[in-house]
């Protein structure tokens, strides 16, 4: 029975990516572990170890590969791109199982104990909690109502109708779907609570020692075993490193088994090249702006909207990166510059003004309304989302002028939200 590994990384977790391998290295040989690269405007690297594949985008079979750069974060295309990766490995390296990892994992025990946990069954999940005991507080199990029940981090799928069919499902939502929005879905993790009842021969793994992270920690009581460790009686498998990064101290109050392997990750991690990021995050360069600042969710909300509702893009034709759409996104009016400045004046609690899709019906059918949309983001708008000036006045003379008009002008805005 043939079971490949499979992952996504970017430049800012070559060093997680490097650790994973090596542990299933050292684990499991004869298993490859099958890298999808996104390189974010790097050039993509080589292949460290003996049991890493690597793909690029271009390799799995997406044919509107700009659209989603510009739709998504980084993060977000990751998350959205897991069954993508999972059915086409399921299609080119005749496989019998497929399974997804994150690249903050490791692994403390052969990975083949997937294929046996999988027998009778075409799909594996894992919850984040697998006993009532484990999460330690009812805010954590409400949690669960907003990120779902469902880890995303692992997955196995076998190579049979039922599972591609899942796959194909997953994926048609989680590239339509994906986001971080608070106000939205958990990217492509939410989607999983509903497979146990859409799709049949689903196992839901409770080895206590599958997927140790931090949410389940309180309720798994992790020990040393001769030279490995197990975790409620049970081998450890892998652990998923969620918010572990050298420097962190959060899990001291699990133990000292607990502190040993989060102290070997961290040294494995910097053995690998790890370097904290500055100011401690990482923008990738599709999500940042031209001054520093991060691509204002609103803006893929926007995209995304359009996009959802099978609206025309052609558009997006003229421009060739992220940043580009963004910033014609902002400057155009004729192009979705309607439905992003009258969301931007709902987002900014003036929602008794209407809802942003009849909002931008009026944008487009009066002018008194227009001038007073238009004013409103040149003068309000941009302070909250942290554009570029010069996107929003090219004129240095005129930015000028807007920056002395914006201090009383601030107080105006003040007084209108309350009075709204």
């Amino acid at each position: 029975m043939t079971l490949a590994l499979a992952t996504i990384t970017s430049p800012g977790y070559w060093a997680q990516t490097r650790t994973l391998a090596a542990s299933l290295l050292h684990h499991a040989p004869e298993l490859r572990l099958h890298v999808l690269v996104l390189a974010d405007g790097q050039k993509c690297p080589a292949a460290e170890t003996a049991n890493m594949i690597l793909h690029t985008p271009d390799q799995i079979g997406l044919a509107d590969w700009k659209q989603l750069t510009i739709r998504f974060s980084l993060f977000e295309l990751a998350c959205a791109l897991k069954p993508v990766l999972l059915l086409q490995l399921l299609k080119d390296q005749a496989l019998d199982i497929a399974a997804y990892i994150d690249s903050d994992m490791m692994f403390y025990s052969s990975p083949t104990i997937i294929a046996e946990r999988l027998r009778g069954s075409d799909i594996l999940l894992t919850p984040h909690f697998a006993a009532p005991n484990e999460p330690c507080n009812s805010g954590w199990e409400k949690k669960q109502f907003r990120f779902g029940t469902y880890n995303g981090g692992f997955l196995a799928v076998r190579n049979a109708e039922n599972g591609r069919a899942f796959l194909r499902w997953w994926s048609e939502r989680a590239l339509r779907f994906s986001c971080e929005d608070p106000s939205g879905y958990a990217n492509d993790q939410q989607w999983l609570d509903l497979v146990p009842g859409l799709f049949p021969q689903v196992a839901i793994e409770r080895h206590p020692g599958f997927n140790v992270a931090h949410w389940n920690l309180y309720g798994r009581k992790v020990e040393k075993h001769g030279n490995g460790y197990r975790v409620n009686g049970e081998p450890l498998v892998f652990i998923h490193f969620t918010y572990a990064r050298p420097g962190m101290d959060w899990h001291r109050q699990y133990g000292a088994a607990v502190d040993t392997l989060f102290d070997e990750y961290y040294e494995a991690l910097q053995a690998q090249g790890y370097t904290a990021p500055a100011n401690g995050s990482r923008l990738a360069a599709q999500d940042c702006l031209p001054n520093g600042e991060p691509v204002p969710s609103l803006c893929r909300q926007v995209l995304r909207s359009f996009v959802n509702d099978i609206q025309p893009t052609a558009s997006l034709e003229s421009v060739s990166t992220p940043i580009e759409i963004m910033h014609k996104l902002v400057t155009d009016r004729a192009f979705y510059g309607a439905q992003f400045r009258t969301s931007a004046l709902y987002q900014a609690r003036l929602r008794r003004l209407g809802r942003p899709e009849d909002m931008a019906q009026r944008y487009a059918s009066s002018r008194a309304y227009r001038w007073f949309v238009d004013a409103w983001f040149y003068l309000f708008g941009t302070v909250g989302l942290k554009l570029p000036e010069e996107w929003i006045e090219p004129s240095p003379g005129l930015r000028l002028l807007r920056r002395a008009l914006l201090a009383p002008a601030r107080v105006v805005s003040a007084l209108l939200r309350r009075a709204l």
